[in-house]
Order: C-alpha cells, then sequence, then structure tokens
C-alpha cells in the first residue's frame, strides 16, 4: 500500500539547515504536520485558523 504522506509536498524549516531531524509541514485542505525522524506516514493535522493562531501563539513567545 502506498504511504499517503507521498501525495504532499512536504518544507522543512529554513533553520533545520542540512540536518535531517526536524519538523515537516505540508499544506492541503489543512495543515499537515510530521517529524522528519520519526514514522514518515504519521503526521498531525491543523486547520488553517487553528495552524495561525499556533504560529502567532510561537511569534509572541
Amino acid at each position: 500500500m502506498e504511504n499517503p504522506t507521498h501525495r504532499f509536498r512536504w518544507f522543512k524549516s529554513s533553520y533545520s539547515g542540512n540536518l535531517e531531524e526536524c519538523v515537516e509541514v505540508a499544506v492541503s485542505t489543512d495543515i499537515l504536520v510530521r517529524d522528519s525522524k520519526g514514522s514518515l506516514d504519521s503526521f498531525i493535522e491543523f486547520d488553517p485558523g487553528a495552524w495561525k493562531e499556533f504560529v502567532n501563539s510561537v511569534k509572541r513567545a
């Protein structure tokens, strides 16, 4: 069976440089987040409003 995460284009943070261990993000209808050193077929899904709220809270921290 094909890995469902292969359907998405994943991006990693520019802060990760050439490191293999990072958080990756893909955009579909929702925002998908996965840990590159974990199981690549596992991810967390955020709706756009929740993702925006999360990003804004990180920026304020």
